[in-house]
């Protein structure tokens, strides 16, 4: 009699355990639904210029973020996962450019601190001077710059391309502003390890579709 008690008592404590150490979600872990849906940049004009989706790819488990010009080519895609052990929420993404970066999502509040340490190829020569050229060429159509003024802006985006940064960390927080509105500044770490916005932050804010 009493070995089945303790068998029994042992089992309790078993299942006990276990319920308590169950696996938690994303969506246990990543307090972020206002996300889900797609969201509208636009410019002065009223033209959208960038669309950001969010959504789920398996329920509770892996999100997604997806970008897109105003022509719908895809700009950007990341993935959205929970590490386990750590229940850090993991940040995958990848950039038509080349570029890529993995970081850490986390929510305070409204907001959603997005960390990242990104990578990109080295340019070379070539492939220099046809962005330049390409952005210059685009600016003077634009009106932004005057053909006179062109030679030395293509020379400054050349410099400028040269001096591009191959890896790096960037920091961005992602805030609830009224229902319908998603506000994302660049922000940037102080002395004390904490992220603030700078003299060198810059935001842009985005619509949700309806």
């Amino acid at each position: 009699m009493k070995k089945i008690t303790i068998i029994a008592l042992a089992l309790g404590l078993i299942f006990n355990v276990q319920a308590q150490q169950k696996s938690k979600t994303l969506s246990d872990v990543f307090k972020a639904d206002w996300l889900i849906g797609s969201w509208e940049k636009k410019d002065d004009k009223g033209k959208v210029v960038k669309t950001v989706t969010f959504g789920w790819k398996i329920k509770d488990v892996l999100m997604f973020k997806e970008s897109k010009s105003s022509t719908g080519e895809i700009g950007s895609f990341s993935l959205i996962s929970l590490e386990k052990k750590t229940n850090n929420v993991l940040y995958h993404s990848f950039h038509s450019d080349g570029y890529a970066s993995v970081g850490k999502l986390k929510t305070i509040g409204n907001e959603v601190l997005r960390t990242a340490e990104w990578s990109t190829k080295k340019l070379t020569a070539k492939e220099i001077e046809v962005m330049a050229k390409t952005y210059s060429g685009e600016q003077l159509a634009a009106g932004k710059i005057k053909k006179e003024e062109l030679k030395k802006f293509e020379t400054q985006v050349m410099q400028d391309l040269k001096n591009r940064k191959t890896s790096g960390t960037n920091a961005f927080i992602w805030k609830k502003s009224e229902e319908d509105k998603m506000v994302s500044t660049q922000v940037f770490k102080n002395d004390s390890g904490s992220y603030v916005e700078t003299k060198d932050s810059w935001s842009e804010i985005s619509t949700r579709v309806k």
